[in-house]
């Protein structure tokens, strides 16, 4: 049992930074950390949907990058994620207030 969900979790991983490299190589395109940053955006807008879901994985880097559907926290961790592999500073701030989250 332990072994199918290692196997069940490499496959996500897989799917999940299979994505990432598509939106960090269309990111370094840009020239300089301004425009990488602005590439990224634009994918980010272009390919991930912001969600009203209240299911868990839309909180996920895997919900933003693998189902294309996330609410802000999720598509925090995929801006977090992709700036760190093109090595530009990026640090996630999560404010609760009440019983919802800003990020």
């Amino acid at each position: 049992m332990i072994l199918i969900r290692i196997l069940i979790t490499m496959k996500k991983e897989k799917r999940i930074f299979r994505e990432v490299k598509k939106a960090v190589d269309y990111s370094n395109k840009g020239v300089n950390r301004y425009e990488k940053l602005w590439r990224l955006n634009d994918w980010i807008a272009k390919n991930i949907k912001c969600s009203q879901s209240q299911e868990d994985y839309v909180h996920t880097l895997e919900g933003a990058m693998v189902k294309k559907e996330a609410v802000c926290e999720g598509i925090t961790n995929a801006v977090k994620m992709c700036a760190s592999i093109m090595g530009i500073p990026c640090e996630m701030v999560i404010e609760y207030i009440g019983t919802g989250t800003i990020v």
